[in-house]
């Protein structure tokens, strides 16, 4: 028999002429002498030994996992004892479609680049959850690997665990108390794993808020049309979940908030007004769904695949001028369309610009986005007046409490190659900029909080040592004299004032 893996109490044997491998204790002189002793009390002893745990809790587990779940494992396992080696397992043998030998996730997700890392990650984080809600003892998500159906990082991947060992090792095991440690352990390996590994950061919703949008989705969803929903993200700021699914045939995203579903609703009308003044430069919004008491709601749209206008500029050999032209004809469409509907998006960005199958450039996240005509804010920013003014309504080059999306247009023109076209585009925002700003009140009531803020700011930068942080509060201070100093934003307006000083402006005024 072949070795195709080794860890430090047991080694892997690949059976000749035949899809199956054998995985038991080692017997080599490289084991220490600790292990070595433990294998020799536990080797023929079935309560004790590894592979015959390994074999018990996973057939336990076909029962409490979903069947998608538990495909993870190898398709054939079977306990056997021998003379000389004890209880020993029999598994089918995971390669990949070319043959070859599945690596471990960390090693797979950073060589992968940006996008399939990102559904690398999904999975990953989909598999944690199903482990959590059924507090499963698995602590070693290392032992994680990536089978490719072709070749590595061609054709689809499944995620693929070998290696299982059930038992916990530690002095106090504290996990076999109840399933409530087992999930609180779990979580943070997984923490631990992805941070050290991978460089990714692990912050799911809490399980039971994921199971409950999780069956929300499947049972609401699939009657209006929605089907095949699997994560991607999840617990944004202001978003709880998203999901990558199907609608009718057509690929879609479903966005979820619990906590501004109104914003979810505002997202919805306004895409909707949107795509029907120019289908080709807005994503077509599919359905949303609102729970009877409000308290939740979702909405689905148009997948749209990418990449972001941002990315576009960073690939390699850049964008062709024939790209150019259209990515500068696409802005000055969405601008267009922004004024004749009355629409103030206030968040356009780098990463809010994606590109369609088309070939065009749409805007996309309306969810905080206002009628020009009839201003009104979500219960979100109402509840967070210090994100609202100090976060989202903030830009240097235009001060406090004042959007302009001419202006984040032009500034994002200006990034590409300066073809005639894009300079026409440039030109074409730019006289628009004076017209298309928008300033949100500040009511006195929140003058007097932002006043108080400040003083609490000046407060703990006094008491915080010179370090980063005090920097960052430093910022904020200046952040809030600025906009307490913009007394045009007491009022909403649509303003002239100011058009020549915001044509000054740099790359600082993107909204992010």
């Amino acid at each position: 028999m072949t070795e195709i893996g080794k860890g430090s109490r047991r080694v892997c044997l690949r059976l000749p002429d035949a899809s199956l491998c054998v995985k038991r204790y080692r017997d080599d002189r490289e084991v220490g002498e600790t292990v070595r002793k433990e294998i020799e009390r536990c080797k023929f002893d079935r309560r004790r030994n590894t592979c015959a745990q390994e074999y018990d809790y996973i057939r336990s587990l076909e029962t409490r996992l979903p069947p998608e779940v538990f495909a993870v494992f190898p398709e054939t396992m079977e306990l056997k004892e021998d003379p000389v080696y004890g209880w020993y397992l029999v598994e089918s043998l995971v390669l990949n479609g070319d043959g070859s030998v599945p690596e471990r996730f960390s090693r797979t997700c950073r060589a992968a680049n940006a996008e399939t890392r990102r559904y690398l990650l999904a999975a990953f984080r989909d598999l944690a959850h199903a482990f959590e809600v059924a507090a499963v003892r698995f602590y070693d998500p290392q032992n994680v690997l990536v089978q490719w159906e072709s070749k590595p990082f061609e054709g689809d991947f499944r995620l693929r665990i070998v290696d299982f060992e059930p038992a916990s090792r530690a002095f106090l095991p504290i996990d076999l108390v109840g399933p409530v440690f087992r999930r609180m352990k779990l979580r943070r390996r997984v923490r631990r794993y992805l941070w050290q590994h991978v460089s990714a950061k692990y912050n799911p919703l809490p399980w039971r808020e994921r199971a409950k949008w999780d069956a929300l989705v499947k049972e609401e969803g699939a009657k209006i049309g929605l089907t095949d929903c699997r994560a991607f993200l999840e617990n944004k700021l202001v978003n709880d979940i998203f999901y990558k699914g199907m609608f009718m045939g057509v690929p879609c995203i479903v966005k979820c908030s619990s906590r501004a579903p109104d914003s979810i609703l505002n997202e919805a009308r306004i895409n909707e007004r949107l795509h029907e003044a120019d289908p080709a430069m807005f994503p077509k919004v599919l359905a949303h769904f609102e729970t009877p008491d409000a308290k939740a709601a979702f909405v689905v749209t148009q997948w749209m695949s990418g990449p972001s206008f941002g990315a576009s500029l960073l690939r390699q050999g850049g964008i062709s001028p024939r790209q150019t032209d259209s990515f500068a004809t696409d802005m000055v469409r969405i601008a267009t369309a922004l004024r004749d509907v009355g629409i103030v998006h206030r968040d356009i960005n780098q990463d809010n610009l994606l590109l369609g199958t088309d070939g065009h450039l749409k805007l996309i996240d309306f969810q905080f986005a206002v009628d020009r005509n009839r201003y009104r804010e979500s219960e979100f920013m109402r509840r967070n007046w210090k994100y609202l003014y100090v976060v989202f309504a903030f830009s240097r080059p235009l001060g406090g409490a004042v959007w302009n999306d001419m202006r984040a247009l032009k500034l994002l023109a200006q990034m590409l190659p300066q073809t005639a076209a894009a300079k026409n585009a440039v030109s074409m925002l730019e006289s628009e900029e004076s017209v298309a700003r928008f300033a949100i009140p500040v009511p006195f009531l929140i003058r007097i909080k932002l006043h108080i803020y400040r003083a609490s700011l000046v407060i703990q930068r006094f008491f915080r040592p010179v370090s980063t942080k005090q920097n960052v509060i430093s910022k904020r201070i200046d952040l809030v004299n600025l906009l307490l100093a913009n007394k045009g934003g007491r009022k909403c307006e649509t303003s002239q004032k100011g058009g020549d000083e915001q044509r000054h402006g740099n790359a600082e005024g993107v909204l992010t």
